[in-house]
């Protein structure tokens, strides 16, 4: 009878005969020795054909293998559509940078994650309709609240964030979310 491993199974470990300790010595080693190897080629300049030479690209993000140049492109059709506002006027494309509150992208993107997983599950139940368009703006939608909140997330993390004050806050401002008042600025509680 054939033994079954469960899937975290490392039959080297398992069936090794070897002392543990010498085992983990030729691991260390064996560990050390590809992360040498890494470094070595993170140091290698290439040599092109032409005489160029260049370092190498080993662990520097690749933008162009990671993006898909048709997702970008639906995706700025998709913005580009939304620019009109419902007075008709049209919002300038980086409009959401100014700041949406964590809450709102939130709403939304469950509103369209559920289409696209109503979709996906055939269940037949559309807030926005059955149709391949749909299917896509649905997608899309989902992918602009996602970025706008993961936006917004880093936004906080690299702006200085002003001390929380000792004494209750002034509650007859109007505060955002994060914590800053309706123009954006960060309270002053100095």
């Amino acid at each position: 009878m054939k033994r079954e491993f469960p899937s975290d199974f490392d039959p080297e470990i398992e069936t090794s005969t070897e002392p543990w300790e010498e085992f983990a010595k030729r691991h260390i080693k064996e560990h050390r020795e590809f992360c040498l190897k890494q470094e070595e080629e993170r140091n290698t300049m290439r040599q092109f054909d032409t005489g160029a030479t260049r370092d190498t690209d080993l662990n520097k993000l690749d933008y162009e293998g990671f993006l898909s140049p048709l997702v970008i492109k639906r995706y700025a059709e998709y913005l580009n559509k939304h620019r009109t506002q419902a007075d008709g006027n049209i919002r300038d494309s980086d409009n959401w940078q100014q700041g949406i509150p964590l809450k709102v992208y939130m709403k939304s993107l469950w509103r369209h994650f559920m289409d696209m997983w109503s979709w996906h599950r055939r269940t037949g139940l559309y807030i926005l309709g059955d149709g391949n368009e749909d299917r896509e703006e649905a997608i899309c939608a989902v992918i602009f609240n996602a970025s706008g909140y993961l936006h917004e997330l880093l936004k906080m993390k690299t702006e200085p964030q002003k001390p929380r004050p000792k004494t209750s806050l002034d509650c007859s401002k109007t505060m955002r979310e994060d914590g800053r008042d309706e123009n954006g600025n960060w309270p002053d509680y100095s």
